[in-house]
């Protein structure tokens, strides 16, 4: 049956079949704006009866998508939606988690495509380039398909732990250092191997190099915090290009004469049209690092 519900519609009658379903339950409607300002519409779900401190936002974007295609109906995304908050009702949130700084890291973001999301965030700018570095802490008792759960801290928060800003950096860079390891093999390796790669293998002939972490998580920050593009110029004997493919991940190759921006340019941007999320894309130019300045910028 094809779908006449607008969207705000649909938001609507989720929450109110939802609510219906889950007596003593209250279901409110929440916009949320995520990585790169993609705004997201969710539903939370607070249980009357029990104590929690923490409501999980169950969104709601992709089953209009699949309600307008026709795979799924309005009652099964009812049943789905409450089986998800049954599958999460009992999480909870240990506070001193939030304040683990241990477990507190850096990705690295574009300024400007996640402006609205980054207003409330803390950040530091990356010199000649689009590009920031957000501290986050990461929950390994949170439920999640991937075992952990990550979470953007806002200003407020991290000022009520009574650390400044360079403090925040310099744990949160230490922790990269000491804990995230660099993953780099070629893009060829990387496509046609089974087993999710683990290690630095750099060819000896320049080529296409895929740098991320071995959590395959935010990895494109590591070029910021390791040696590996001086590893790979160095061993090139040569400048390299930095193809942003996404917040996860870069791509390397050698900087030579032939190498045109625009064409570059109009690459990342297929790229990014066909494969990358609004919420995962890192930029849209290409960047270059050069080995004598050691330094990175926009190519």
């Amino acid at each position: 049956m094809k779908n006449h519900l607008k969207k705000e519609e649909f938001f609507e009658k989720v929450r109110s079949e939802v609510e219906l379903n889950l007596k003593g339950h209250t279901v409110k409607l929440n916009r949320v704006t995520k990585q790169g300002d993609l705004v997201l519409n969710g539903l939370v779900i607070f249980d009357e009866f029990k104590e929690t401190n923490v409501s999980p936002t169950i969104y709601l974007d992709d089953y209009y998508n699949k309600l307008t295609k026709g795979s799924m109906t309005t009652s099964s995304i009812v049943t789905d939606v409450v089986s998800i908050w049954k599958m999460n009702k009992n999480v909870k949130v240990d506070m001193n988690d939030l304040k683990d700084t241990s477990k507190m890291y850096l990705k690295v973001l574009n300024k400007d495509l996640s402006s609205e999301y980054l207003q409330d965030k803390l950040v530091k700018e990356i010199k000649n380039t689009n590009l920031v570095l957000v501290p986050y802490i990461e929950i390994p008792k949170f439920i999640k398909k991937n075992g952990t759960s990550t979470v953007t801290l806002t200003k407020k928060f991290i000022y009520s732990l009574g650390i400044n800003e360079e403090e925040i950096f310099d744990i949160a860079m230490n922790n990269c250092k000491c804990n995230i390891k660099c993953v780099a093999n070629s893009v060829i390796d990387t496509l046609t191997s089974f087993s999710k790669p683990s290690s630095i293998n750099i060819p000896k002939e320049p080529g296409m190099v895929l740098i991320t972490n071995d959590r395959i998580l935010y990895g494109a920050a590591i070029i910021f915090f390791s040696d590996i593009l001086k590893q790979i110029a160095e061993l090139w004997e040569n400048d390299l290009i930095i193809i942003p493919s996404s917040v996860h991940e870069v791509i390397v190759l050698p900087l030579t004469k032939d190498v045109e921006r625009e064409e570059l340019k109009n690459i990342i941007e297929e790229a990014i049209s066909e494969c990358v999320t609004v919420d995962e894309i890192l930029d849209n130019v290409p960047y270059r690092y050069l080995r004598e300045k050691d330094c990175i910028e926009i190519f």
